[in-house]
């Protein structure tokens, strides 16, 4: 199936979606005593962050496999001398060509899939007609694959409060998926994050989960350490609407979650006198 995760910059959906890439890996438990992940390959498009010094060492410490993880950086022109861009208007009977080639691919991870929609002006991300054009032949793919597809996306910054109507681009982007999921920071507690369902047709649709991100180790020399998912043991019943309802009140849609992000890492440096300026 497809499956939507949407949530502002700087609110560790990546680090989600690269936790769940290792469980799949490394067929390790799922969070709350729901069993274990299948265990098989992942296929990874990645746009936002770079897979030698970011990609590669969270997966290393999420506790991945990291040779079942294979990341398409674009598409071979003709001639095989240059490349060009993963395009999901062109490109997703490529994409299930290497999915069957690899042959235990479990998850498919695009992010974000706003990123991989074609030239600008091709199409309308706004566009409920072209939204679904683009992403049904996706679900259909998973379908015949067997493989769970992941979507990142990002939010609005303002306007509705309830979630569906807060993922970027068109409403086709979350009415297309089976299921939608947004990450949220808890009000209560700003190292917190809310993993909740904004839809789900095919299971549990009420209740969500809860994760703080640290620094975990490695393996590797260079870097020692980077940032990993740690899940709470128990579900979370707060809903989607209501996480956004209590961000709305808190920030009023106009702040930016990475400079508030910035802000309280830098007071939290500097709380106990100067540093250096590159420090």
């Amino acid at each position: 199936k497809l499956t939507i995760i949407g949530g502002h910059p700087g609110i560790s959906k990546s680090t989600v979606a690269i936790d769940m890439a290792a469980r799949v890996t490394a067929g390790g438990p799922r969070p709350c005593g729901e069993g274990n992940a299948p265990m098989g390959s992942v296929v990874m498009l990645t746009s936002e962050d770079d897979v030698g010094d970011t990609i590669h060492p969270r997966l290393a410490a999420a506790g991945a496999d990291v040779r079942r993880v294979h990341v398409l950086k674009g598409m071979a022109e003709k001639g095989g001398a240059n490349r060009r861009g993963f395009d999901l208007t062109l490109d997703i009977a490529a994409l299930e060509t290497v999915v069957r080639e690899l042959g235990d691919v479990v998850m498919v991870i695009i992010d974000p899939v706003t990123a991989y929609m074609g030239k600008p002006g091709k199409l309308d991300s706004y566009r409920v007609t072209d939204v679904r054009a683009m992403l049904e032949p996706l679900q259909d793919m998973a379908a015949r694959c067997g493989a769970a597809v992941i979507g990142i996306n990002h939010l609005s910054k303002g306007g509705s409060a309830e979630a569906l109507m807060r993922f970027l681009g068109s409403v086709g982007m979350v009415a297309t998926s089976r299921a939608s999921y947004l990450v949220a920071r808890d009000k209560e507690d700003p190292e917190r994050r809310l993993f909740l369902p904004a839809k789900n047709n095919i299971g549990d649709d009420r209740t969500g989960f809860a994760f703080k991100v640290h620094m975990k180790p490695t393996g590797y020399e260079k870097p020692p350490y980077a940032i990993a998912v740690e899940w709470e043991k128990e579900k979370v019943s707060i809903t989607a609407d209501e996480a956004l309802a209590a961000e709305a009140k808190e920030t009023d849609g106009r702040k930016s979650e990475g400079a508030e992000t910035a802000k309280k890492l830098l007071a939290e440096m500097l709380r106990d006198g100067p540093r250096s300026a590159t420090e």
